[in-house]
């Protein structure tokens, strides 16, 4: 099995900038695209619900605590006051994403990963994780891909392979004109196919732990996970994977240079 516990400034600064810009395209990607709505119940989703919902329901507020988002983490990218930006960068993150998730029909694993991620890159401001810093966001990184699967088989077990409700997913919300949705919509096995090959993949990501051809094989599984998920649906999913190989494909691919 791997380690994760091989530390250096360089490799933590790589990932905090790779980390920051993210989040930023995240915040921006929340501003840009999502539809703005206040319908519907609201439930506490995240440590900052304790705020009025009036709040949540101010549209200008949204772009404000966006606008604040986006520039402190720019400014902590370029190490200016890392400390107090650090803090300011998760709790305005952490504002926004409540206000969209709030305002969301559906859930949204993206938000709350890279929230653990800044907290995590936050305390290393303070001294207090570099050690344990990679192992801590490699567990996240993972978590997300093994709750999205898991998710899936919890409330529809294995039936929700069945090939149909990807065909239904990707008729209302998948691309115009991507190849895959085309094959997708003419074909129930290939729908099928995905699904299952999909799930295997998240419910089995920790398998990237393990060195070997094990490891290589989910590597180059989820490149093509992203890969259609992103031709297909454009859901901006890719960043994570960048994330993931840096942590665990970039250490192999050094170790096979190195002999």
């Amino acid at each position: 099995m791997m380690s994760l516990q091989n530390f250096s400034e360089v490799k933590l600064s790589v990932f905090r900038a790779m980390t920051l810009v993210f989040a930023v395209l995240l915040v921006v990607d929340q501003m840009v695209f999502w539809q703005w709505t206040t319908e519907g119940e609201y439930t506490p989703i995240s440590i900052f619900s304790f705020l009025p919902r009036a709040f949540f329901e101010n549209k200008f507020a949204f772009y404000v605590t966006s606008a604040i988002a986006v520039l402190s983490l720019l400014l902590w990218m370029f190490r200016q006051t890392p400390r107090a930006l650090s803090v300011l960068s998760v709790v305005a993150f952490g504002i926004a994403s409540t206000f969209y998730l709030q305002n969301l029909p559906f859930g949204d694993h993206r938000q709350a990963v890279v929230f653990l991620l800044l907290a995590g890159l936050a305390a290393t401001e303070f001294n207090l994780s570099e050690k344990t810093f990679f192992p801590l966001a490699a567990c996240a990184l993972l978590s997300l891909y093994f709750l999205a699967g898991w998710e899936k088989v919890f409330w529809s077990g294995l039936s929700w392979a069945n090939g149909s409700s990807l065909q239904v997913f990707a008729h209302y919300l998948g691309r115009e004109g991507s190849v895959l949705r085309g094959w997708i919509l003419d074909s129930k096995s290939f729908a099928q196919a995905l699904q299952i090959c999909g799930v295997i993949l998240e419910c089995g990501v920790f398998a990237l732990l393990f060195r070997g051809p094990v490891q290589w094989l989910w590597l180059i599984g989820l490149l093509f996970f992203h890969g259609a998920i992103e031709e297909i649906f454009m859901y901006r999913f890719f960043p994570f994977y960048i994330l993931v190989f840096y942590l665990f494909g970039w250490p192999a691919l050094q170790r096979r240079m190195n002999g």
